[in-house]
């Protein structure tokens, strides 16, 4: 069955703020985008008797990028942000069937804020971007 992407959501919470204040800015946004990597080695030697490459796993990255309908309320978040060296918490909800009774995937980690645009023209919605980069571990879990 296929699932709408309508019940998706990202709570931020500032480095250093009180555990439990992450703030929900899901209801500003129209677009999530987490994108995932995998880099690699070459490792092939001299002679391969296969005639092929050979790669190992080296290390992993993700970017998170967000688009909505700016606001106050997430102007100043992420405004806070700007500057935070340490980055700051985040939490990514996939989306799921149901906001209420099915499970949905959440992604957990750090990530800093590398970008920032509340752009506007005449006669436009006043809309946002924000870019950002994980640093350090993603933990996913299952909640219901």
């Amino acid at each position: 069955m296929g699932v709408a992407g309508k019940n998706a959501g990202l709570h931020v919470r500032a480095a250093g703020a009180a555990t439990g204040t992450a703030t929900n800015i899901s209801s500003y946004l129209n677009s999530i985008d987490f994108p995932r990597t995998q880099d690699t080695a070459e490792v092939t030697t001299f002679n391969s008797s296969n005639m092929a490459k050979t790669y190992v796993t080296t290390l992993n990255d993700a970017t998170l990028s967000v688009e909505g309908v700016w606001s106050t309320t997430p102007d100043g978040i992420l405004s806070g942000l700007i500057g935070a060296s340490s980055g700051s918490e985040f939490w990514y909800q996939t989306p799921s069937t149901s906001a209420v009774t099915s499970p949905f995937v959440q992604y957990t980690g750090k990530a800093i804020l590398t970008s920032y645009s509340p752009p506007s023209g005449v006669g436009d919605a006043v809309t946002f971007s924000a870019d950002f980069q994980v640093t350090g571990t993603i933990t996913r879990t299952t909640t219901t």
